[in-house]
């Protein structure tokens, strides 16, 4: 920090001599013009001095510098005024605002504690070539110039000036001290800014911070975060939207034992303002947390137990929505929040909810790996169930193609048992029947004779062919 104030500064007396070498040519130019001894001296020996002042800056003599700009210009002006006759009565009231202001920037020069003593010492000098000056003045110029506009009231003019001066220099003090105090501010947070980013960069080396288990991750951050914001207390709670509460997860006590315990939850019908602020997902920053009306309601069961003075709460959010609060307690002292204090919480919440959903992914991506598990021994079975099937199906088609088969035996025997039926059996047994008729009508013995004969035959046929017929069905089956 350091560094960079003092590299400011450096940068702004070069640029202030650039313009200081610009003013001391402008004056040596135009009273070169107007035949203005004095201040062609004065200016000339003034750019003169301000050359020689950036140098030294340039490298790096910046209270050498400031120590010859603040002994040098008062010195200066008083010599222009003795060398040489001021020709206009102006000059008396012109010198002397010069004197002033370059008081004034000399003084404003010097910033670091050390440069203390050179800047008393240019403005012993500056006070006393105040006083004294005009008496130069007016004893070496031209007793042709009128001066009594100043003699006729010269301790009105005098006191009206160092009092001008006196409070000028007062001024520059004040701001010089504002300026001391933001700067030193600054360096703080510079410092308090680099300290938290080393310990961030930390942080996200972390294993357990991100093994998405929840409480070992939170368990691990909020020390972090009571060190970082420099808080006696910390907690972390998760918001239970079906029982409208927050739930303490974690609660971190920087005490004697510096323990972290669990558990906790305040309900939204019991705390309703605080909630209302709360669930309109904005930080909540209570100086005073007892008599803050975003807080006030906690003040006999909570803050006043806990010995809590001051709090802020942050909001974090999963998938954008609302997950839950980082709440920073102090119970020491009541504790102004700074802005650094702030932007820290803020970050420190985001980062929570980094941790709630690499947890949250890590549930989810341990049930796909259950599922994932389940998927694949159901597609193990299904594939011993369709190799089964293939089997059974193959045998099936292997049955069923033995049977086709059969069937076509079966098919050919019947057709061919048919045309044997239709043919040969049908022949035999018509004979048969129409020699019995023959029989039973005709009343000639000799004939029934030669019918028994005939039907003999035809019997003996008609058993031949049904012999074949049993043969070809015994040789099918």
């Amino acid at each position: 920090m350091n560094v960079i104030v003092t590299s400011e500064n450096k940068k702004a007396l070069f640029y202030s001599a650039l313009f200081l070498i610009g003013t001391g040519f402008f004056v040596f130019s135009y009273s070169y013009l107007i035949k203005y001894d004095t201040g062609v001296f004065l200016g000339l020996s003034f750019a003169l001095l301000s050359l020689i002042c950036m140098g030294f800056i340039r490298y790096n003599y910046i209270f050498t510098a400031k120590l010859l700009w603040g002994i040098g210009t008062p010195l200066l002006i008083i010599v222009s005024t003795a060398l040489f006759h001021v020709k206009k009565n102006s000059s008396i009231l012109s010198l002397g605002d010069a004197l002033i202001g370059a008081a004034l920037f000399v003084i404003y020069s010097f910033h670091e504690k050390r440069e203390k003593w050179g800047m008393w010492l240019c403005i012993i000098l500056f006070t006393v070539c105040i006083l004294f000056y005009d008496q130069v003045v007016i004893n070496n110029s031209d007793p042709r110039i009128d001066y009594s506009f100043v003699t006729d009231n010269y301790l009105h003019f005098k006191l009206t000036q160092i009092f001008h001066f006196i409070s000028l220099v007062y001024l520059v003090l004040i701001v010089k001290g504002s300026k001391e105090r933001i700067e030193i501010k600054l360096a703080d947070n510079i410092i308090r800014f680099k300290q938290f980013t080393e310990n961030m960069l930390k942080l996200s080396k972390n294993k357990k911070v991100h093994s998405g288990i929840l409480i070992e991750s939170l368990i691990e951050i909020i020390p972090f975060v009571a060190t970082n914001l420099n808080v006696s207390r910390v907690s972390i709670w998760e918001y239970n939207e079906d029982l409208e509460a927050i739930q303490c997860l974690v609660c971190y006590d920087d005490g004697a034992q510096k323990k972290i315990t669990e558990g906790g939850i305040l309900f939204k019908k019991d705390f309703p303002v605080y909630f209302s602020h709360l669930l309109s997902e904005k930080m909540i920053v209570a100086d005073n947390a007892a008599e803050n009306i975003k807080t006030s309601e906690f003040k006999v069961s909570y803050l006043i137990p806990n010995l809590i003075k001051s709090m802020m709460d942050f909001p974090f959010f999963v998938d954008g929505k609302f997950k839950g609060i980082l709440c920073c307690e102090e119970q020491r002292c009541e504790k102004k929040w700074a802005e650094t204090d702030i932007l820290f919480a803020q970050t420190l919440s985001m980062y929570i909810s980094i941790i709630f959903y690499c947890h949250i992914r890590k549930e989810q991506n341990t049930k796909l790996a259950e599922l994932s598990e389940s998927l694949k021994i159901q597609n193990q079975k299904l594939n011993s169930i369709n190799r089964k099937i293939i089997s059974e199906n193959d045998i099936l088609l292997t049955d069923l193609d033995w049977k086709n088969k059969d069937i076509e035996q079966m098919r050919s025997l019947l057709n061919d048992l048919s045309f044997k039926n239709s043919h040969h059996l049908r022949g035999p047994l018509s004979r048969i029947l129409g020699l019995l008729h023959l029989y039973s009508t005709d009343p000639n013995k000799d004939n029934k004779e030669l019918y028994i004969e005939y039907l003999k035959k035809s019997a003996i046929e008609l058993d031949i062919i049904i012999k074949e017929i049993g043969l070809e069905l015994n040789r099918n089956m």
